[in-house]
């Protein structure tokens, strides 16, 4: 049985290392098209400006590709530690919400939006509780790296 404990793990990090490699595609080409959407309309719009409705699509691909990044973190956490970060991954979901926010449409149904509003409020929550458990609720203090910026 030790044995097969031994190969699932190999075989799951090779899984996890498979996916980072997609995702880094996946971001590096969002990233791209994200600037050449951007030029697109820019180049399109009278006087540079651009309409509310390409300001929520602009918006609403840049969450995306944020998205992805958040995602790269989490499996590189679980690469790094062996184990999933709840909290990074509630995150993510966080991040997720957010664009569906960013890019709904505001004559949709009351119910709708206030269902958005309960899963966000249960995600900040959730993350909160799980970091003030891990003793992580506050911010790092001044002069400590944050993960993200070569902590490791």
């Amino acid at each position: 049985m030790e044995t097969a404990n031994k190969i699932l793990i190999v075989v799951m990090r090779v899984l996890v290392g498979v996916l980072v490699l997609l995702m880094l595609v996946a971001v590096g080409l969002g990233t791209v098209e994200l600037a050449m959407l951007l030029a697109s309309q820019l180049g399109n719009a009278p006087g540079w400006l651009l309409r509310v409705d390409e300001f929520q699509e602009f918006f609403g691909f840049f969450i995306m590709v944020l998205i992805g990044i958040g995602l790269l973190e989490a499996a590189r956490g679980y690469l790094r530690d062996n184990a999933l970060h709840g909290d990074m991954i509630m995150l993510v979901g966080v991040i997720a919400l957010v664009r569906g926010i960013v890019v709904t449409d505001y004559s949709a149904k009351p119910l709708f939006l206030l269902a958005t509003a309960a899963a966000l409020l249960a995600l900040t929550a959730g993350i909160y509780l799980m970091r003030r458990g891990s003793g992580q609720a506050s911010p790092p203090a001044q002069g400590k790296k944050r993960r993200w910026e070569g902590e490791e």
